[in-house]
């Protein structure tokens, strides 16, 4: 049993899950709590830190699991990380691993891996978080190139203050700002050149802000915004997992109602809860597709933990392996549950054989 935390700029997130003897793992319990720790931590922020974390605690508890926290953006940026962290360990009694760049990047791409087929694939992975970006692009299970670019969905609602506007209502001055902003820092960064010389195959978003899109849109095919609901269960694995994707056409056609609302009290009544704060991480989205000229993306509302959940399990059994093949565990996860031990290896030895005798013909 393994509970992983992910400590956000606004959110904190705790997955718990369940290890078997062939690789895989099941996902039996997570839960959310909003933190809003910001550029700097301030005693209040920590407060509510400290009290997230001992609820998480004792859910980890209430399972048997071990606990491994990790940190992005927010902490590894916050100018007071040091003495956030050793408050952190000494009257919490955690450890927290502040995760560079680099290594969020890769667990995202793992996690990736493991709950869709595209191991083969060249794959750009896109996670918009609270306080930065993510970028990976990988094949093979090996990240060819990683890189974070300083802005997420709370810096951009920042920005709505700082140029006298408002994150409730969107005005077409304020509007234009936020998207020039973007697209100065996207262009700075360097990521378009490396993204469009890399010719990736598949696009991957995750996070709750992606997820959360991607929600909105598919209840908009169903005609329906008010029953709402987003589906943070929708990483659980293989099992668990749905096709989810939404196209260019769709993100912008979202991101002009999302602006076009007159209050945040519009955008939930037609959108859901998670709408009031989504506008910042949409623009930052519509903007990614067009540097980065995205037509389609699949979504995963979750990555990074699941990759921290991997990357546990190898460290801890040296023979853990997990299967980047998608399609082959589900079959081996359905041929297990109706057949012995004995009877599943008898299967694969003779599957084998065939194989050879196929090889030599």
């Amino acid at each position: 049993m393994l509970a992983v935390v992910d400590m956000g700029t606004t959110t904190f997130h705790i997955t718990v899950a369940k290890a078997e003897a062939n690789g895989d793992f099941h996902i039996m319990d997570s839960e959310k709590a909003n933190v809003h720790l910001g550029g700097l931590i301030t005693a209040d922020a920590e407060a509510r830190a400290f009290e997230t974390m001992e609820r998480f605690i004792a859910l980890a508890s209430a399972y048997g699991a071990s606990l491994r926290v990790v940190a992005t953006s927010a902490i590894r940026d916050a100018g007071n990380r040091g003495a956030f962290l050793s408050n952190m360990l000494h009257k919490i009694g955690i450890e927290v691993e502040v995760l560079t760049d680099e290594e969020e990047a890769y667990l995202i791409y793992r996690g990736v891996l493991r709950a869709l087929p595209v191991h083969h694939k060249i794959t750009l992975v896109i996670e918009i978080g609270g306080g930065s970006t993510e970028f990976v692009i990988g094949k093979a299970g090996r990240p060819i190139y990683a890189a974070s670019m300083k802005l997420g969905h709370a810096r951009i609602d920042d920005l709505f203050h700082a140029s006298g506007g408002s994150s409730d209502v969107v005005g077409k001055i304020q509007l234009e700002q936020i998207r020039e902003y973007v697209r100065d820092v996207l262009k700075e960064s360097g990521i378009v050149d490396h993204v469009r010389n890399a010719g990736c195959e598949v696009v991957v978003g995750s996070s709750s802000t992606i997820g959360s899109l991607e929600q909105i849109i598919n209840h908009a095919h169903a005609g329906s915004y008010a029953t709402l609901l987003i589906a943070e269960q929708a990483h659980l694995g293989v099992s668990g997992y749905r096709e989810r994707e939404f196209t260019k056409d769709e993100l912008v056609g979202i991101v002009q109602q999302l602006c076009k609302a007159k209050n945040n009290e519009h955008r939930a009544k037609a959108f859901g809860k998670r709408a009031e704060t989504l506008v910042g991480g949409a623009l930052l989205l519509e903007e990614i597709f067009k540097a980065l000229s995205i037509q389609k993306m699949k979504v995963l509302p979750s990555a990074l933990r699941e990759g921290v959940i991997v990357d546990t399990l190898v460290k801890i059994f040296p023979r853990y392996e997990v299967s980047p093949i998608i399609r082959w565990n589900s079959v081996i996860r359905l041929a297990k549950k109706f057949y012995s031990e004995e009877t599943f290896f008898a299967a694969r030895h003779s599957a084998q054989l065939a194989a050879v005798r196929l090889n030599k013909r």
